[in-house]
């Protein structure tokens, strides 16, 4: 029988990444949800993102964008292919799980957004961005 209490509850955050943060994903990952403290880790459901292209310049090269719990420990799902960030047009994308890594180190990790090796360049208006909204659980290890 289902019950209900906290470890049932469904959480959303909402961000909007800039084209600067964009440019340096690789270096400096983006927090999408905190830490949830001692004992507890986040479990992702859905991300829903937005590219939005300025219409000035596009980003040129980069790497594969991807949510993260942690530092890179355990890969989500692939959010943003190269190709989607580096073209000339209004994109949408829903990941709702997939991709996984093995890790034994899921405690209190904030579940990041990162890009998996080159930063990206171009984009000189600085008018491209990302809107992303997030949905998940906080369970207890």
């Amino acid at each position: 029988m289902p019950t209900n209490n906290a470890v049932n509850q469904m959480y959303s955050a909402k961000i909007n990444i800039t084209s600067a943060q964009i440019k340096s994903l690789s270096a400096s990952p983006i927090q999408l949800v905190a830490a949830p403290g001692v004992g507890k880790f986040i479990c992702p459901l859905a991300i829903y993102s937005k590219f939005n292209y300025g219409g000035t310049n596009a980003f040129t090269n980069g790497s594969i964008i991807n949510p993260v719990l942690g530092n890179k420990l355990y890969t989500y799902s692939q959010l943003w292919a190269v190709s989607a960030i580096t073209g000339t047009t209004t994109r949408f994308i829903v990941a709702t799980g997939g991709g996984s890594s093995q890790t034994n180190a899921i405690d209190n990790l904030a579940l990041n957004l990162a890009a998996a090796g080159a930063e990206y360049a171009g984009n000189a208006a600085n008018d491209n961005s990302i809107d992303i909204q997030v949905y998940y659980q906080i369970f207890p290890v």
